[in-house]
């Protein structure tokens, strides 16, 4: 009897917290709960709430410099990121995460254009002292003086999945993502195409005790005057199953008393050597 007491209390916890997540949606054109997605995130009840985003080209305010507020929820598109665009048309970032969100904080499915950050770092995203989840997005077109694309920094600890970082630029250093000051980024099954720095690190950029673990992506046709992939200072990469192809400028991975580790990767046709 004990033991049937106890399996009906814990069905009814878990239905509780099944019953306790809620979905909001958002529909630029008027359809959903909210027009904008940051309305969608404030309107959040609690950590797990599911925020769905309709297919359609969000710009404006509301639309940019996204910032979950330390809430881990789920934040996806219900088309995918072919027809979910956050335009930031040149005035802002796509997203800021600065208040310690865990893995749990998934974005999910979006693109991220035209963001731009020309006297900060981060032109798509900055994240600062959180560990969110990035899945299916696409960053394209994106710029900054640090960090084209996105970068991770103080102690952040970003996961990475089928994402993709094309066209991103940076007038200095990283140009689709950027790692700095103890910050670390675990990408799996990613594309790096055609991303750009003036100085350092086409791809990817690394500096002062930072880390990055690429599983399964390709690094093609990004160009740096120093390591047109992957450029590591005082840092650590680690790169298994990877392709560097192409690069227009630059080393394939370029080392400044730092260390990358290659383990089954193809490496082949950079200009500035393999």
């Amino acid at each position: 009897m004990t033991g049937k007491l106890l399996v009906l209390l814990a069905l009814c916890v878990i239905t509780a917290v099944t019953a306790s997540a809620n979905t909001i949606v958002v529909d630029w054109a008027g359809g959903g709960d909210h027009t904008t997605i940051q309305g969608g995130i404030d309107a959040v009840v609690s950590p797990g709430d599911t925020v769905l985003v309709m297919p359609g080209t969000y710009t404006g305010t509301g639309n940019t410099a996204i910032d979950p507020g330390g809430i881990d929820i789920v934040l996806r598109s219900d088309g995918g990121a072919a027809s979910t665009i956050i335009d930031c048309e040149e005035t802002s970032r796509g997203f800021y995460f600065h208040s310690s969100e865990s893995a749990a904080c998934v974005v999910d499915g979006f693109t991220i254009t035209n963001g731009m950050a020309t006297t900060s770092i981060g032109g798509g995203m900055r994240f600062n002292q959180s560990d969110p989840t990035i899945r299916n997005c696409m960053f394209s077109g994106n710029s900054s003086k640090y960090a084209g694309g996105l970068t991770s920094y103080y102690y952040s600890d970003v996961v990475l999945i089928d994402c993709v970082f094309a066209g991103n630029t940076a007038a200095l250093e990283g140009g689709a993502v950027h790692m700095e000051d103890g910050a670390s980024i675990t990408l799996t099954d990613c594309t790096l195409s055609d991303n750009s720095a003036v100085d350092t690190g086409g791809a990817a950029h690394l500096y002062n005790n930072s880390g990055v673990d690429l599983t399964g992506c390709t690094l093609s046709g990004n160009s740096a005057a120093q390591g047109g992939g992957l450029y590591c200072s005082d840092s650590s990469g680690t790169l298994t199953g990877c392709i560097i192809a192409f690069s227009s400028a630059g080393e394939a991975v370029y080392c400044d008393a730092a260390t990358a580790t290659l383990s089954c990767c193809d490496v082949y046709g950079n200009t500035g050597g393999d």
